[in-house]
């Protein structure tokens, strides 16, 4: 990652903070963004994603990748549009694995 991108990635995360997001927050905001960054240009939010939408992430993961690089979008005022990602809960998992289908005599 360039040294301009970490700037930029600084310049975030700092206004996190002065936002009063906490440490448990911006931690892995930055994490992801530096993630991110070192596989695509964050300056251009269709490059973004795109290599979001080849990775073989998790959805979950995806989405909170995303999530992150929302923050970054909405600082350095870039238009994009969010794409959706849903992580899939524990419990519709569960659900599924016990489901039966009724038998009518």
């Amino acid at each position: 990652m360039d040294e301009p991108t970490a700037q930029h990635i600084f310049q975030v995360l700092w206004q996190l903070r002065k936002d009063g997001y906490s440490e448990n927050t911006i931690k892995p905001i930055g994490r992801r963004l530096r993630n991110l960054g070192k596989h695509a240009n964050l300056d251009k939010p269709e490059k973004v994603k795109e290599f979001i939408a080849r990775v073989n992430w998790s959805n979950g993961y995806k989405e909170s990748i995303v999530n992150a690089y929302n923050h970054y979008a909405a600082f350095h005022r870039l238009e994009w549009k969010k794409p959706r990602y849903q992580r899939t809960r524990v419990a519709d998992l569960e659900a599924r694995a016990t489901w039966t289908p009724c038998t009518y005599n």
